[in-house]
């Protein structure tokens, strides 16, 4: 070993990748579940916001939340 994490070169210029979108493959063949996969997903969505949405105001009205809790 070199001393390096890796001992391919080509390994260590890393990931210049960019991704701007992705495409469910599959998702769209089921043509009779689009309805309800959209409403789980919609569901779980509105779900992530709300509870979100609970933990901003939570922070915003106690004020012990407003300082960093530190470990000493």
């Amino acid at each position: 070993m070199n001393g390096h994490r890796f001992s391919d070169p080509s390994m260590e210029r890393g990931n210049h990748t960019l991704i701007t979108e992705f495409v469910l493959q599959g998702v769209s063949s089921f043509r009779e579940h689009q309805l309800g996969l959209f409403v789980v997903f919609l569901a779980l969505y509105v779900v992530t916001l709300a509870g979100n949405a609970v933990i901003v105001t939570i922070i915003r009205t106690d004020p012990h939340l407003h300082t960093p809790c530190t470990s000493s």
